[in-house]
């Protein structure tokens, strides 16, 4: 009889096994290879089954993916939905922690976000040792002359110099125009009054002249 009893409970326990092998259940992860690096990483995801619109972010900036859009793999015995997408860190970012951030839909539309760090490493290394000088390398073609400064401040006058020793005498110049006249000077004293017979002599030889020079005349005259 008590047999009998389990039989109906060992029927509802299969069924519920039954029921719970077939559901759907996510478990929603990510992994980066490597975990820190330069140039580029790999993005792993699993329990993405029924998942779109997958979508990586670089500290919360999305980032273009290889391949794009990214896509979702599963198989009939494994509901694990898994991708894998790879991206290119950018080139401004600094060494140092990083989050890389997955966003999706869920099957049932649920969002969904996942972080991840990522240390960036510097690739800059430390200085070498310094090494030796090297030889000096040909001289350059002259440059173009620069524009002229500014004047400088005046400097101070200087001690005067020895007196130099006279030159030659220059030609001389052209004469310079006549003056203004001067003022008239004083009147003499009168002369002594010349004598009378000395005036009369005068005219008569003046009388004579004049009358030869007229014969003259008149005789070429009369001769022509």
């Amino acid at each position: 009889m008590k047999r009998l009893i389990y039989i109906p409970i060992m029927l509802l326990l299969a069924v519920s096994l039954l029921l719970a092998s077939t559901e759907r259940v996510y478990a929603q992860g990510i992994t980066l290879s490597p975990q820190s690096g330069v140039g580029s990483v790999i993005i792993q995801g699993s329990g993405f089954e029924g998942a779109w619109d997958i979508e990586i972010l670089w500290d919360g900036t999305p980032i273009p993916t290889v391949p794009s859009p990214i896509e979702v793999w599963s198989s009939e015995d494994a509901f694990n939905g898994t991708f894998a997408a790879m991206i290119t860190i950018p080139t401004d970012a600094i060494p140092g922690s990083h989050t890389i951030t997955v966003t999706c839909t869920a099957f049932d539309e649920t969002p969904v976000s996942l972080d991840a760090t990522f240390e960036l490493l510097s690739i800059v290394g430390p200085a070498g040792p310094e090494g030796p000088e090297g030889s000096d390398g040909n001289r350059g073609p002259r440059g173009l002359p620069g524009s002229t400064g500014p004047s400088g401040a005046t400097g101070t006058s200087g001690e005067q110099g020895p007196a130099g020793e006279p030159g030659t005498i220059g030609p001389p110049g052209p004469a310079g125009p006549t003056g203004p006249a001067g003022p008239p000077g004083e009147q003499g004293p009168p002369s002594e009054p010349a004598p009378t017979g000395g005036i009369i002599a005068a005219i008569v030889l003046a009388i004579i002249a004049i009358g030869l020079t007229v014969f003259g005349w008149l005789k070429k005259l009369v001769a022509g």
